[in-house]
């Protein structure tokens, strides 16, 4: 199913602070972007002319297309642009809410992030769960994988390690502070029905599945072992390694890629238990 590049609440966010502009900026911000209005009937409108007016624009928008969104980016820069001065911590919203999309927010200048694509993913991955204790890895990994690849490292095995125990401790299942991360997949794995062994032999595929299902464990155990020898938990080390930022989008896109795959599979079979 294709996802949404920018999500309901930042547009929601970006319509409230066009609250409180006029009907005829409003129109000439879209306009000037390249984005036409749809006429919508009153009910199925929100509370407010401007709120209405934005919704309109909106309405237009193919929001799983890029060259689409591309258009909302741009008059979303020039928001950004215009409304530093007025209300600075306003704006920091903002811009953490499309951080949390998966963009790059420089200044006014708002551009996509392959790590911020699939940290947004995981954001995605389940509604049972309430990730924003993951905040501070998602957002260290957003700030370090162009300026210090071995912290974006590191701090996607902590970002592994947090989604696991998140997991077991919505499924009440006990494990040491202290474990492992190869030992906390096992645990998960085993709860979730993930382990290769939990594939019959009857099954069609059951070689490939089972492949499958153990190079989530590789990948677990790869960035593990990467975060050991180049990682960094406490900021930029003094001697640079060697890893470079595509080393760092390598290892982000599959440690999130696990975490989200995890997450999915929890909330399918939450919901499959809990269904009537």
């Amino acid at each position: 199913m294709p996802r949404d590049l920018i999500s309901k609440r930042t547009r929601r966010e970006f319509r409230e602070w066009l609250v409180g502009w006029t009907l005829r900026t409003i129109t000439e911000l879209f306009e000037d972007h390249g984005l036409n209005r749809v006429p919508l009937p009153p009910e199925s409108l929100p509370p407010g002319q401007r709120r209405g007016l934005v919704e309109e624009y909106y309405a237009r928008v193919h929001w799983d297309d890029p060259a689409h969104v591309r258009k909302v980016l741009d008059a979303y820069e020039e928001i950004l642009d215009e409304g530093t001065s007025a209300d600075p911590d306003a704006i920091k919203r903002l811009v953490r809410l499309l951080e949390r999309d998966g963009y790059v927010v420089d200044g006014s200048e708002i551009r996509s992030s392959r790590a911020g694509a699939t940290v947004a993913e995981l954001l995605a991955a389940t509604d049972r769960v309430d990730l924003d204790h993951l905040e501070s890895y998602i957002q260290r990994i957003r700030r370090s994988v162009e300026d210090d690849p071995e912290l974006a490292i590191g701090s996607t095995k902590e970002l592994l390690e947090a989604t696991l125990k998140t997991i077991l401790d919505e499924l009440a299942v006990q494990y040491p502070n202290s474990g492992s991360l190869p030992k906390l997949l096992k645990k998960a794995q085993r709860e979730l029905r993930l382990a290769p062994a939990d594939v019959p032999d009857e099954k069609k595929g059951q070689k490939t599945i089972k492949r499958v299902l153990s190079s989530i464990g590789a990948v677990v155990i790869g960035v593990a072992e990467l975060r050991n020898l180049y990682g960094s938990g406490h900021g930029a080390s003094e001697k640079r390694s060697g890893i470079q930022k595509r080393h760092a989008d390598l290892v982000v896109s599959i440690g999130t890629a696990a975490c989200t795959f995890l997450l999915q599979t929890f909330e399918e079979q939450q919901r499959a238990t809990n269904s009537p």
